[in-house]
C-alpha cells in the first residue's frame, strides 16, 4: 500500500509540474510575439534562434522528446527537434481541440505511425494581446525515456512485483505503460472488460484498494488499484500471492527476534539522540536553503525570460530589482538605474502629486486604488519620449516594510494600431456613406433590413427611418418578387451575384431599372445580403432616345427639303437624298464611284478642299461656303453648303455631313439687297445703358446718346478719344490685354471705374464681345452706371459683420469673458444647461465650472486667442448639480463696449459622443461590407511643391475592385507616385483631387483618362488633411452610348438649324424677286409663297 501511494503521488506531480510548465510558457510575451512573427514569416532565423535558446534548456531539464509551436491550423512554426515537419492525424485533432475548447489539453496516450513512436503531448493555445488565440504549444513527452521507468521502478528488491498504468476503454483494459515480460511498445496490450478475474479490470469497474486476482500472466496477486486524479488511468501496483505470504511469514519471525535486539538498542539510542536531533536540524536548515537556492535560480530564470519589464521599488520609492525587459523598454541600464527613485525618473510631471500622496499611504498600510489593478499610463524613456505602458501592481511585505512591484508592457505599438484601426474605419464608413449607389444589408432568411446608406434613400425616396424593422418584402422595391426569389438561390448556390439587371419601385411607386450586385457576409454567426445596386434608368432611356434619334435622323435625311449627301473621308460620295439628285440630276448609283471634285467647278476645288483639310485637322468644326457644281446637264449650279465632320468615340473621323441649297437665282439679285442700320441706331440710341462701338484698336467708332449724358462729352468729342481716355481704374496695359483677349460670339463681364468730363468717377459693370458691324469685326462695349448697387453692398457688407456676432450665441451657450477670466455676460442657456442664475455665473469664471482642464490650462488657453479666428477645442463642465457634460467651445476675440474681449460658444456635446460610441461599435459590419463592394476604392496623399500647388499624388492603398477596374497591381503602385506610374496623367486630376486633400470639400465628378483610356465616375473626400480617397467605377460603356447620342442629336439639331435658315432665307429672296419684278413692270414669278 506505501509503494502504490509512493507511485500515486509520482504521477500526480510530475503531471502537475508539467501542466504548470505548458500554462506558463505560452503566456510569456516574447514567446507570443515570436509566434506572432513566425505566422507572417517562417523563415524567420532570429526568432528561431531565440526560441531555441528559450525552450532548450527545459527540454533537456525535464525529459520533454520535443517542444513545437504550430498555428491554429496545425502547420508546425517552429520545432527543437529539426526532424519533427508536421503533426500527425492524431496531434492534429487535438491541437484543434484545444483551440476550440480555448483550454490546455493534457493528451492522451498515443501511438503514432508516423514516428513509430508513443506520444505524451500536453497542448497549450496561444493568445495575442487582444486575447484572440494566434497558435499552440506543444510539449511532447517519450514515456519510454522517463515516466514508464518511473513507475516500473520497485524501492526494494522482488522478483514479481510491477506497476502497471491502464485505462478502461468502455469495451476493455488497455495497458499503457511498459510490462516486466511484454515492451508493449504499440500499446496493443488489451484485456476484455468481462475477464472479472483479473486485477485490472476490477480497477476499472470501480474496486479500491488492495484486493486479490489474477494478473496479464495468469498468476495469482495482491494488487493495490488507485486512479489518478485528473486523468482516466489508474495505477495497478501488484505482488504474487506467493511471494506476498512468504515475505509476510518470514517478516514476522524477523519481528520477535528484532524485539530482544531492540530492547537493547533503546539505551544506546537514547544516547544518540541528542546527537540524532542536533543533525536533523542541520539537515532540514539544508534542505531549506537548497529549495530556496532551486527558487531564486527559478526565479531569476522567469525574470530573465519575461518579456514584460518587473521593476521593484523600497519604501523610499528608489528602485531595487530591474529585470532585462525593462532595460529593453526603457533603455536604462541596471548600473544606471538601481537606486534612484522610479517616478522622479520615469513618471511625467502631471503623475507627480497624485503619486506622492497615494505612496506615503502605501508605504504604512501596502495598499492604494492602484494595487491589485491594471493602469493604462505614459512613461518617460531614457531618450525622453513617452510611451504607453500597461502597469500591473503589488504590494511585498519584507523586512516588516512594504515594497511594490510593478508588471509593465510597451503597449505603444498597439496604441497606434488601435488609432490607425479607427482611422481605417473612418475612412470605409465615409466610403459607405457617400456612395452613390444603393447599398443595403438584410438578413438572408427573411429579408429583413439591417442597414441602407443615403444612396438608396436618394434613389428610392425612402428614408433611414422608413427600413427600420421593415423587410424587403415589406417595402415593396423588387416590381417583380421573384427575380428577388431567383437572386436568394444563386446566392446560396454560388456566394455572390454580379451586375443582374431588374426593375425596382420608389417610395412613390415609380419604376426604376437597377444593376444589381451582392454577396453574402456573416454578421454574428448568421447569413446577411450585402447589395449593391446602380440606378441605370438614365442608361436606358439613352439607349431607347438613341434608338428613336437613329430613325429621326433617317427620316430627316431622306426627306429633306435641302441636298443632303454623306462623303467619305476619301471625298468619296457614298449616299445622298432625292432633293440632291433633284438639284443636280445625279442618281446616287451614279455618284458612288465620284469624288465631290469629279462634279466641282474647276475654280471653286480648291474651296472644298481646303475647309474639308481644317475640319480633318479639327481646327473647325462646321464649314459653310459657297460654291459652283456641274449639274449632269452641264449646267452651273450655284449652292449654299454646310458641312460637318463626324468622328468617332476615339475622335476618329468617320465621314462627312453635307447639306446644300440651291442659291442660283440668289446670286443673281445680291446687287439688290441693301443693308439697313437705321433700326439698329434707335435701339441703341433708347437704352439707358451706354453703348461704345469702337475698333479692334480700342478707337471709338460709335458712341450713343446715353454716353454723352454720363460722361458730359458730346459725340464729334467722344469719337476722337478711346477706353484710355475715361477710364480711371484699369492700366493702358491692362486695357489693352482686355481687347486682346476677346473672342468673336462670346461675352466677357468686368467692373471698373469712369471718369466723366466734370472729373466725377463712378462704378461701371462692362459687358464685351465682338461682333460683325459694316462688314467688318468691332468691339461692342455695353456700360452700366452701378454706383447705387455699390453703396447697397457696402452697407448690407457692415450690417452682415454685426449680424454674425449676433448668431454666433443663439442656440448653445455663450459666454462672454474679460482678459482676467471673468464672465461679463451669459445667455439663458448658459443659465439652464449649467443650474446656476445668471447673476451667480457672474460672479465666476472659466475655471468655476470646467471640469476637466486646470486653471493653467485654461488661463493659457485664454492668453493663446488669436484676434479674429476661432479657437476650438473639447472639455467638459460641471453643473450645478455636480453633473459632468461634454462641451465642445469655440472662442474668438471681438470687440465689447469698447473693450477686446472673448466670446465663447459652448455647445454639449454628450449625445455626439453617444453616437460616436455607437458608430465605432457598427464599423465593423460596414468595413466588411467594403471590402466586399465592386467600385474601386484608393487612398492617396496629395504632393505639393513649395508653393503649395498640388502637383503629384501618391498611392497608399487600393481594394481589389479599384485593381480589376484600373488594371494596375497593388503591389506595383502603393507607396509610388501617380506620374511615375502613368507619366502622361492629365493634370486636371491632380488639380480636382489637391481642391479635395487642401479644402476638403467632397467632390463627385466624370471624367476620361487618357493613360488608360477609360471614362470614370468619381467620388473624392478627405478622411484627413493632405490625403483624399476616392471611389471609381468604370462607365466607359456608358460614356460611349451617351456620346454616340449626342452626336446623332448634335447632327440633328444642326441639320434643323440650317433647315429653317434656309427655308426663311429661300422666302425671303422669293419675294424680292417677286418685288423687283414688279418694279420692272413684269409679272410676279412665284404666285404663292408658303411661309
Amino acid at each position: 500500500s506505501t509503494i502504490a501511494k509512493i507511485k500515486l503521488e509520482q504521477i500526480t506531480d510530475w503531471r502537475e509540474e508539467r501542466v504548470y510548465e505548458a500554462e506558463f510558457f505560452a503566456k510569456i510575451d516574447r514567446l507570443i510575439k515570436s509566434s506572432q512573427s513566425l505566422i507572417n514569416d517562417r523563415n524567420d532565423s532570429e526568432i528561431k534562434n531565440y526560441l531555441q535558446e528559450l525552450l532548450y534548456p527545459t527540454k533537456s531539464s525535464h525529459g520533454y522528446e520535443n517542444i513545437f509551436i504550430t498555428d491554429i491550423n496545425s502547420n508546425i512554426l517552429f520545432s527543437l527537434d529539426s526532424i519533427y515537419s508536421r503533426a500527425d492525424s492524431v496531434t492534429e485533432l487535438n491541437i484543434s481541440k484545444a483551440i476550440k475548447k480555448d483550454s490546455l489539453l493534457f493528451e492522451d496516450f498515443h501511438f503514432c505511425s508516423v514516428h513509430n513512436k508513443i506520444h505524451l503531448d500536453i497542448i497549450s493555445p496561444v493568445k495575442d494581446y487582444d486575447n484572440k488565440i494566434i497558435a499552440a504549444i506543444v510539449f511532447r513527452i517519450n514515456p519510454a525515456d522517463y515516466f514508464f521507468s518511473m513507475i516500473q521502478k520497485w524501492p526494494v528488491y522482488s522478483k514479481t512485483a510491477e506497476s502497471i498504468l491502464v485505462k478502461n476503454e468502455g469495451h476493455q483494459i488497455r495497458v499503457l505503460s511498459q510490462l516486466r515480460h511484454n515492451k508493449n511498445d504499440k500499446m496493443l496490450f488489451t484485456i476484455p472488460i468481462t475477464e472479472k478475474k483479473y486485477v485490472s479490470v476490477k480497477g476499472a469497474l470501480g474496486q479500491k484498494g488492495i484486493i486479490e486476482g489474477q494478473d496479464y500472466e495468469n498468476q495469482d496477486v495482491i494488487a493495490d488499484l488507485n486512479s489518478i486524479p485528473g486523468t482516466n488511468w489508474f495505477i495497478v501496483t501488484k505482488m504474487a500471492r506467493e511471494e506476498f505470504y512468504s515475505e509476510l511469514i518470514f517478516k514476522t519471525g524477523a519481528i520477535i527476534l528484532l524485539a530482544v535486539f531492540v530492547l537493547l538498542l533503546i539505551i544506546s539510542t537514547a544516547l544518540y539522540l541528542s546527537k540524532i536531533r542536533s543533525s536533523s536540524i542541520y539537515k532540514d536548515l539544508f534542505l531549506k536553503e537548497k529549495e530556496l537556492n532551486e527558487f531564486q535560480k527559478i526565479s531569476k530564470a522567469i525574470t530573465d525570460v519575461a518579456q514584460d519589464a518587473i521593476i521593484m521599488i523600497n519604501p523610499e520609492g528608489n528602485i531595487s530589482f530591474w529585470n532585462p525587459a525593462a532595460e529593453n523598454i526603457f533603455g536604462y541600464k541596471p548600473e544606471e538605474i538601481m537606486g534612484k527613485n522610479l517616478h522622479n525618473l520615469m513618471a511625467p510631471k502631471h503623475y507627480h502629486s497624485q503619486h506622492q500622496e497615494a505612496f506615503n499611504e502605501f508605504k504604512v498600510t501596502g495598499e492604494g486604488n492602484a494595487i491589485g489593478r491594471v493602469l493604462i499610463l505614459n512613461a518617460i524613456n531614457k531618450n525622453g519620449d513617452e510611451i504607453s505602458i500597461e502597469l500591473a501592481l503589488s504590494a511585498i511585505r519584507k523586512n516588516d516594510e512594504w515594497h511594490a512591484v510593478g508588471i509593465i508592457r510597451d503597449i505603444s505599438e498597439r496604441k497606434q494600431t488601435e488609432e490607425k484601426l479607427i482611422e481605417s474605419e473612418e475612412k470605409f464608413r465615409q466610403a459607405f456613406n457617400t456612395s452613390t449607389d444603393s447599398i443595403i444589408i438584410s438578413r438572408l432568411s427573411d429579408g429583413l433590413l439591417l442597414d441602407v446608406n443615403q444612396g438608396f434613400c436618394k434613389i428610392t425616396g425612402f428614408s433611414k427611418e422608413d427600413t427600420i424593422g421593415k423587410t424587403i418584402v415589406d417595402l415593396n422595391i423588387w416590381d417583380d418578387i421573384k427575380e428577388r426569389d431567383k437572386v436568394v438561390q444563386e446566392l446560396m448556390q454560388n456566394g455572390t451575384v454580379d451586375n443582374f439587371e431588374a426593375k425596382f419601385k420608389t417610395k412613390n411607386g415609380k419604376i426604376i431599372f437597377g444593376l444589381f450586385s451582392a454577396s453574402l457576409i456573416d454578421i454574428n454567426g448568421e447569413p446577411y445580403i450585402i447589395s449593391m445596386t446602380r440606378d441605370i434608368t438614365a442608361r436606358k432611356e439613352i439607349e431607347a432616345s438613341l434608338k428613336v434619334s437613329e430613325e429621326l435622323f433617317r427620316h430627316s435625311f431622306n426627306y429633306s427639303a435641302a441636298g443632303m449627301c454623306i462623303i467619305g473621308i476619301d471625298g468619296k460620295f457614298q449616299k445622298i437624298n432625292n432633293t440632291f439628285t433633284q438639284i443636280l440630276g445625279y442618281t446616287e448609283s451614279e455618284l458612288s464611284s465620284y469624288h465631290f471634285n469629279d462634279i466641282t467647278y474647276p475654280d471653286d476645288i480648291s474651296i472644298g478642299i481646303s475647309r474639308f483639310n481644317l475640319m480633318l485637322e479639327d481646327v473647325i468644326k462646321i464649314a459653310e461656303f459657297e460654291k459652283r457644281y456641274i449639274a449632269k446637264d452641264k449646267k452651273v449650279v450655284w449652292v449654299h453648303v454646310t458641312t460637318s465632320l463626324i468622328r468617332d468615340i476615339k475622335n476618329h473621323p468617320k465621314f462627312f455631313i453635307t447639306q446644300i441649297i440651291d442659291i442660283t437665282e440668289r446670286k443673281s439679285m445680291e446687287i439688290a439687297i441693301k443693308q439697313s442700320e437705321e433700326n439698329y441706331r434707335h435701339i441703341i440710341n433708347g437704352m439707358n445703358d451706354m453703348v461704345f462701338v469702337s475698333d479692334l484698336n480700342g478707337q471709338f467708332i460709335h458712341v450713343n446718346d446715353a454716353v454723352s449724358e454720363k460722361l458730359g462729352y458730346s459725340k464729334e468729342e467722344l469719337i476722337k478719344m478711346s477706353p484710355f481716355d475715361i477710364d480711371a481704374s484699369l492700366k493702358k496695359d491692362q486695357i489693352a490685354n482686355l481687347i486682346q483677349n476677346l473672342d468673336y460670339d462670346k461675352i466677357q463681364n468686368f467692373e471698373t471705374y469712369h471718369r466723366s468730363k466734370n472729373g466725377d468717377v463712378f462704378p461701371v459693370e462692362i459687358r464685351t464681345t465682338i461682333i460683325n458691324y459694316q462688314g467688318k469685326k468691332v468691339i461692342l462695349d455695353i456700360a452700366r452706371d452701378i454706383s447705387e448697387r455699390k453703396k447697397t453692398e457696402l452697407l448690407l457688407k457692415q450690417s452682415e459683420e454685426n449680424y454674425r456676432h449676433i448668431i454666433n450665441g443663439m442656440n448653445d451657450m455663450v459666454f462672454v469673458i474679460n482678459p482676467s477670466g471673468k464672465f461679463l455676460d451669459v445667455n439663458n442657456s448658459a443659465s439652464e444647461v449649467l443650474g446656476y442664475s445668471k447673476e451667480e455665473l457672474l460672479q465666476l469664471g472659466p475655471t468655476d465650472i470646467d471640469n476637466s482642464l486646470s486653471k493653467e490650462a485654461i488661463v493659457n488657453l485664454i492668453n493663446r486667442i488669436p484676434s479674429d479666428e476661432v479657437q476650438s477645442f473639447e472639455t467638459s463642465h460641471r453643473t450645478k448639480a455636480g453633473i459632468t457634460i461634454p462641451v465642445e467651445i469655440k472662442s474668438t476675440m471681438i470687440s465689447y463696449k469698447g473693450s477686446k474681449v472673448i466670446l465663447s460658444i459652448v455647445r454639449d456635446i454628450s449625445d455626439r459622443k453617444e453616437a460616436h460610441r455607437k458608430i465605432m461599435e457598427s464599423e465593423e459590419k460596414y468595413r466588411t461590407m467594403i471590402t466586399q463592394m465592386q467600385l474601386g476604392i484608393a487612398v492617396h496623399e496629395i504632393i505639393c511643391d513649395d508653393n503649395g500647388t498640388p502637383v503629384d499624388y501618391s498611392f497608399i492603398d487600393v481594394n481589389q475592385s479599384f485593381e480589376k477596374l484600373t488594371g494596375l497591381k497593388k503591389e506595383s503602385i502603393v507607396g509610388k507616385r501617380v506620374l511615375d506610374i502613368m507619366p502622361e496623367t492629365e493634370s486636371s486630376w491632380i488639380e480636382k483631387y489637391g481642391c479635395v486633400a487642401l479644402t476638403g470639400e467632397p467632390l463627385q465628378f466624370e471624367d476620361y483618362s487618357k493613360e488608360l483610356n477609360k471614362h470614370y465616375s468619381v467620388v473624392a473626400y478627405r478622411p484627413r488633411p493632405m490625403h483624399f480617397a476616392v471611389i471609381i467605377d468604370d462607365i466607359t460603356d456608358r460614356k460611349n452610348s451617351e456620346s454616340e447620342l449626342i452626336e446623332r442629336m448634335n447632327e440633328i439639331s444642326r441639320f434643323n438649324n440650317l433647315m429653317i435658315g434656309r427655308e426663311e432665307k429661300m422666302i425671303e429672296l422669293k419675294k424680292e424677286i417677286n418685288r423687283l419684278l414688279e418694279e420692272s413692270g413684269k409679272e410676279k414669278k412665284y404666285d404663292e409663297i408658303s411661309e
